[in-house]
């Protein structure tokens, strides 16, 4: 059986691929959040719960939410992108702030993703949520520039 492909030939639209860099960029950062704040992995895998000793432990530095895995202090929630891609420079960076204490909080995020010394809780980068999210987004995008092309 054969399957006939549409081939598209001198393919000259105007891509302004930077709009769509910070678009996935952004979903990426959405996930993330999201992520953490429903307890699931960037696979959504539920985080493994916190020991109870850690909890108390949290509990006793007065933390908003003791239970709660990677939000002792909710910075490991403020991912964010910069620099953001620019028209010839169709780059974006998804950020870790560096933590009120001045731990860079990347550093603490790899060790949580890798589950080093700690329950493997991986909550940063682009897991089967965003993929998802993102091969839909840019399947719409190129069915948009091929209606607005005809």
């Amino acid at each position: 059986m054969s399957q006939r492909v549409k081939v598209i030939r001198n393919i000259s639209w105007k891509l302004e691929l930077h709009n769509e860099v910070n678009a996935v960029a952004g979903m990426i950062v959405k996930d993330i959040r999201d992520g953490i704040a429903s307890k699931k992995d960037i696979n959504n895998s539920a985080f493994a719960p916190l020991k109870p000793s850690t909890v108390k432990q949290k509990k006793r530095k007065g933390y908003s939410n003791p239970s709660t895995p990677l939000w002792a202090t909710g910075q490991m929630k403020e991912v964010y992108v910069k620099p953001r891609a620019k028209k010839g420079r169709e780059l974006a960076q998804i950020q870790v702030p560096k933590g009120r204490d001045g731990m860079n909080r990347i550093v603490v995020g790899d060790i949580h993703n890798k589950g080093d010394g700690v329950p493997k809780r991986e909550w940063y980068g682009v897991g089967k949520r965003a993929e998802k999210k993102i091969d839909q987004y840019v399947k719409q995008a190129l069915r948009e520039k091929m209606r607005l092309k005809k």
